[in-house]
């Protein structure tokens, strides 16, 4: 994720200077936790590793509650980190607790909540997908949390919208479709959201008009897709 967040990061930069992370709730001690299952992973508990992503305002409890948190750490979390170890895209003696911060406890973060609100989040389904296509807009920013490229250490994936149709991203090219030069792609929304099964999607909308947010986007198409703004690649 640390790897995607720096090319959105990228983006909103160059769209500052051409045309113009989040508030977290404290939580005290009697608050932090929902559930009082525990269980421990490489002798840590988990209600530990939790606590700290709360205090460190990684985690928020209004957006991962506890409860909640140990059902993702315990179906995608833990499987992923054994995953990337065994196959060695990442150090060995990386920890279990180093590789969770790195990857922002598996939540999406970077997002300042001052400059960027929240249109739409949800699960892969039928329904979320309506919603989701009828929400999207030029120039919003969207950001899969909960899965893994097979080739990547990393969780997450972001992408801009170009246009209220189409959505740019950057999938990587180690599964072989794209070559490392040239691993652009673009595809309308509805196909572009098939494409993260059970991820959990979030929309991501900059808080200022709606011709900046056209600005950037128009940016993004012409830098990584087509300087002629068309449908076809060119000028890569």
């Amino acid at each position: 994720m640390k790897r995607v967040l720096k090319k959105v990061t990228a983006l909103l930069l160059c769209g500052s200077i051409l045309f113009g992370g989040g508030s977290f709730v404290s939580a005290s001690e009697t608050n932090y936790f929902d559930s009082s299952e525990s269980y421990t992973r490489d002798g840590i508990e988990v209600t530990a590793i939790y606590k700290k992503a709360i205090d460190d305002k990684v985690l928020s409890i209004e957006s991962y509650a506890y409860s909640a948190w140990i059902q993702l750490e315990k179906t995608f979390l833990w499987p992923n980190y054994m995953q990337v170890k065994e196959e060695g895209l990442i150090d060995q003696t990386t920890t279990y607790e180093k590789w969770l911060q790195d990857n922002n406890y598996g939540a999406v973060a970077g997002f300042d909540t001052d400059k960027f609100e929240v249109v739409r989040q949800g699960r892969t389904t039928a329904y979320n997908k309506a919603k989701f296509v009828n929400t999207i807009q030029k120039g919003d920013f969207v950001v899969v949390s909960g899965v893994r490229e097979p080739w990547a250490p990393f969780i997450g994936h972001a992408a801009i919208a170009t246009t209220d149709n189409w959505i740019l991203d950057m999938p990587g090219y180690k599964d072989g479709v794209y070559t490392q030069k040239d691993n652009n792609r673009q595809l309308q929304k509805g196909a572009w959201f098939d494409k993260y099964k059970s991820a959990w999607t979030t929309v991501y909308r900059l808080k200022t008009s709606k011709q900046v947010r056209n600005n950037i986007a128009d940016w993004a198409d012409w830098r990584y897709w087509s300087s002629s703004h068309g449908l076809k690649k060119i000028g890569m």
